[in-house]
């Protein structure tokens, strides 16, 4: 999951869904999480709607589905 930071602050507010979920899915691993906002990323929606819209807690969540195989 990547979540949205004002540069290198991360607001540990917006770490509370990732958590919760690293909690109770066995699946999910906040070690995975990343919360940068990085130059190649600025147009991702995430960033775009922290930015444009002052949304301070947008995620991409990632996924595959063909599995891991």
């Amino acid at each position: 999951m990547k979540g949205t930071s004002n540069g290198t602050f991360i607001n540990h507010k917006e770490k509370i869904l990732p958590v919760i979920m690293s909690k109770t899915m066995d699946w999910f691993s906040i070690n995975d999480c990343d919360f940068a906002i990085q130059k190649c990323k600025e147009t991702t929606g995430r960033v775009v709607m922290n930015r444009e819209f002052n949304v301070a807690f947008s995620y991409t969540l990632e996924s595959s589905f063909c599995g891991p195989t």
